[in-house]
């Protein structure tokens, strides 16, 4: 009799379980309530344009009934859109860019927000040049050698180390850094691309210089010149690197005219080449945007 009766009650559960789960309810205005309405009163000012080049004008919408200002949600299709023109680089357009490094040392390059058609230049740093007394051989040093504008793929945010290369010391008329030789100069880099610095003469009569880069718009350093006669004595004269011949044919960057150059010899004295440089051009924001 209790099993049965146990059997009835979860039946009789089970049934009213269903029913409830699939009973559909309504939401009724109380008795003579007016459903509320909703008008676009004005408009805000214009958003600023984006980047697909349009921008929103969000509407004022209000209760017509309580008269109160609600979420322009409640004005479905009351935003107003209009095409503009987008600058990037907040507000100010792209442009021409160019940043140099001409300081020996390391630094970072991190691109800006929008940069595209980008260029780099380098320039390996000046072999130091060593006197007739002291160790046995009169000489000027070799010019770094040069990149020039080669083009470089390079994506918003992205980051480079470049290396700037320290010009050559010269003997003078005492031995420098613990030899009786001058110095070589330091390579100049961006990255992977890299320029080795002009030579010191250590073991000939002649600062060569720097060796061909690999890759394209390479050119290896000159070679310290023939030794002229001054004053009834041989001088050595300093040779340029080709970052400076290239700058003079089209005028680009005032700043690479004297990097990268090796250092002049004479009989009383041996002087340091000249740091490198490292520049790149790009079309986008400037550096930080």
């Amino acid at each position: 009799m209790k099993s049965s009766i146990k059997n009835t009650l979860s039946t009789l559960f089970l049934a009213l379980f269903s029913l409830s789960a699939i009973a559909q309810y309504e939401i009724r205005m109380p008795s003579g309530a007016t459903k509320p309405t909703y008008s676009v009163i004005g408009y805000n000012d214009w958003g600023s344009c984006q980047s697909d080049s349009t921008q929103t004008r969000t509407a004022i919408c209000k209760n017509d009934l309580t008269g109160g200002v609600v979420d322009s949600a409640f004005c479905p299709g009351g935003d107003l859109v209009q095409s503009c023109v987008f600058l990037a680089c907040n507000g100010e357009g792209l442009q021409s860019n160019f940043a140099y490094f001409s300081v020996a040392g390391s630094f970072v390059f991190q691109a800006p927000s929008e940069i595209s058609s980008a260029k780099i230049s380098i320039v390996g740093a000046g072999g130091g040049s060593r006197t007739k007394v002291g160790d046995g051989g009169l000489s000027g040093g070799g010019s770094g050698a040069t990149i020039w504008r080669r083009s470089i793929d390079i994506t918003s945010g992205e980051t480079f180390n470049i290396s700037v290369g320290e010009g050559g010391k010269g003997n003078g008329l005492n031995a420098v850094l613990g030899t009786s030789y001058a110095t070589h100069g330091g390579p100049s880099s961006f990255g992977s691309h890299y320029a080795s610095g002009g030579r010191a003469n250590t073991s000939s009569w002649m600062g060569s210089g720097g060796s061909l880069p690999s890759g394209d718009n390479a050119y290896a350093g000159k070679n310290t010149p023939t030794a002229v006669s001054y004053s009834g004595a041989n001088y050595y004269n300093n040779v340029t690197s080709l970052g400076r011949d290239f700058n003079e044919s089209d005028g680009l960057f005032s700043s690479f005219g004297a990097a990268g150059g090796g250092a002049a010899g004479a009989r009383n004295y041996g002087i340091d080449g000249i740091d490198g440089i490292v520049g790149i051009e790009w079309y986008g924001c400037p550096i930080g945007e």
